[in-house]
């Protein structure tokens, strides 16, 4: 699963879109590394949903509050096939607690975390 969303050609797209210091492709993986590291094993529906946390693109209408949605819907459209219940789940809880729902699941919740570190080191 990893491969096929790595090597998707609109998802190689987020090399251009900036996150901070870095690139959105380099700050998903990084964060999809850590979450693994975080969770204690690799788990594909963990792997998606951080390779997938932040799949939008500068140029849709998006804001810190609402991202995760469009973040969701590129993801559904792209990759209709990997999209599960817990990778929706991680994908619509990673802002929290500025924005989306609050992580159920250890997978989300590592995720959520991971996100926040791999900001704060990006900055």
């Amino acid at each position: 699963m990893q491969k096929v969303i790595l090597n998707n050609k609109k998802y190689k797209g987020l090399v251009h879109q900036k996150h901070h210091l870095i690139n959105r492709y380099i700050h998903c993986y990084e964060v999809m590394k850590l979450a693994v590291k975080l969770y204690g094993l690799e788990d594909s529906d963990l792997i998606a949903g951080a390779l997938l946390h932040d799949f939008f693109f500068d140029e849709q209408p998006s804001s810190i509050w609402k991202h995760s949605k469009t973040a969701l819907k590129n993801a559904r459209v792209e990759f209709p096939d990997i999209i599960n219940s817990e990778i929706k789940h991680i994908i619509k809880s990673h802002m929290w607690p500025i924005a989306g729902t609050v992580p159920r699941t250890k997978k989300a919740w590592c995720v959520n975390l991971a996100d926040k570190i791999v900001s704060l080191k990006g900055y």
